[in-house]
């Protein structure tokens, strides 16, 4: 079972970067389900809950640091407190958020997903840097998160229930299903959406059709038992 890395910082307009990271911290919630395990507050880039939020406008804010990466509508979702943001391949929002490599961590809890994608990006000019978490393809889950080209199959869709990758692992239900031995990123990557990916010369694509109830990004690989307790958590927000 790997262990957290901390090699990752957050590149934007909002970055989280080392010599400001106690101003930044000052504004870290210490507690959340989020920081479930044994997670360090300092590699949380961002936790989303449209489910159980007071409304769409407060459904943006990222809990984990009010204020600094909050979701931007591109079309803005339905939203309820019950399925929280509700796709209908149409609806896609942005986050600003810029991974520098493949070592982070991305953990989503949909619902009644058809298709599309809940969170990602694919970066293809000079190279390809490419995350994706794919719950319904076909009969398998896919994940993505590397620079050679290749997805990873993993047996069973997941119409409802938590997904995750952390670096090249890969877990359904907070449950590790199997790594990838492909490359990291080749080219600098792009800022990730939600409800569809972020893709080279086409902007919002693989819009999901489904609801995305919330979402966690770290700037580390997490270890398994913290995914599990992360995956957990969203479960029964």
């Amino acid at each position: 079972m790997p262990r957290a890395q901390t090699t990752g910082r957050v590149q934007t307009s909002g970055r989280v970067q080392t010599s400001g990271r106690t101003a930044v911290a000052s504004r870290m919630p210490m507690t959340g389900w989020w920081l479930s395990g044994s997670i360090d507050p300092s590699v949380v880039v961002a936790a989303y809950q449209p489910k159980g939020a007071a409304s769409l406008a407060t459904s943006y804010i990222n809990l984990a640091r009010p204020g600094v990466f909050n979701a931007a509508p591109g079309v803005a979702p339905t939203w309820n407190a019950v399925n929280g943001w509700i796709g209908d391949g149409s609806r896609w929002l942005a986050t600003g958020i810029v991974p520098t490599s493949r070592s982070w961590t991305y953990i989503v809890r949909v619902e009644s997903v058809t298709s599309g994608r809940p969170i990602g990006m694919n970066a293809t000019a000079g190279g390809l840097a490419r995350t994706h978490i794919n719950p319904v393809v076909t009969t398998n889950t896919q994940f993505s998160n590397e620079g050679t080209g290749l997805a990873t199959n993993v047996a069973g869709a997941t119409a409802t229930g938590t997904l995750a990758i952390a670096g090249n692992r890969f877990f359904k239900s907070g449950v590790f299903s199997v790594a990838t031995a492909e490359g990291g990123y080749t080219t600098t990557a792009l800022p990730l959406y939600m409800l569809a990916i972020n893709q080279t010369t086409i902007g919002a694509n693989a819009l999901l059709a489904g609801n995305l109830l919330a979402v966690a990004i770290y700037s580390s690989v997490l270890a398994d038992a913290d995914v599990a307790a992360v995956s957990a958590a969203m479960a029964v927000l």
